[in-house]
């Protein structure tokens, strides 16, 4: 979405992780939407993922940090160009070698976490606070805590100061 972003809103944009990446105004940082996943596990086994996607046109009210791509942007323009990117970037997931490579580099170059401190609610209500440094080779947000590096592979991630 942040390819389609760059080309059709009127703010820059960029993205953030596990909110699995955010569009986010450059210029203000604030959020105008997010990648969300919700999964299920059974036993030893993965049961099913459910991604979505949503961006804000308009900044919606009362909400502090959140913005918008402008009132003056398309929705059908804007659908039909994330899917002719998705498509044109992703039709063929997974089928070269470097795949994954070339996704995490994408992701790298639009990133609106990666060098920023980031608190990470997990799913049993502990918190970990430290600064984004990188993605690994399996999709998991590798902080830097204190001297030490740990990866956070699920849970909500929030930008801080």
């Amino acid at each position: 979405m942040a390819d389609v972003a760059f080309r059709i809103g009127p703010a820059l944009a960029s993205t953030s992780y596990l909110s699995v990446g955010a569009i986010l105004d450059a210029a203000r940082r604030a959020k105008a939407g997010g990648v969300l996943a919700e999964s299920a596990v059974g036993g030893e086994a993965l049961t099913y993922v459910v991604v979505g996607i949503g961006v804000n046109l308009v900044a919606p009210e009362g909400v502090p940090g959140a913005t918008g791509l402008g009132a003056d942007v398309d929705p059908m323009a804007l659908l039909s160009a994330f899917l002719r990117v998705f498509v044109g970037g992703y039709g063929d997931a997974g089928s070269g070698a470097g795949f994954a490579d070339e996704v995490r580099a994408r992701w790298r170059s639009v990133s609106g976490t990666l060098g920023r401190g980031v608190r990470v609610t997990q799913t049993d209500g502990r918190t970990i606070r430290g600064r984004a440094v990188d993605v690994d080779g399996w999709g998991g947000l590798v902080l830097e805590v204190g001297a030490d590096r740990i990866t956070v592979r699920s849970g909500e991630v929030e930008l801080v100061r």
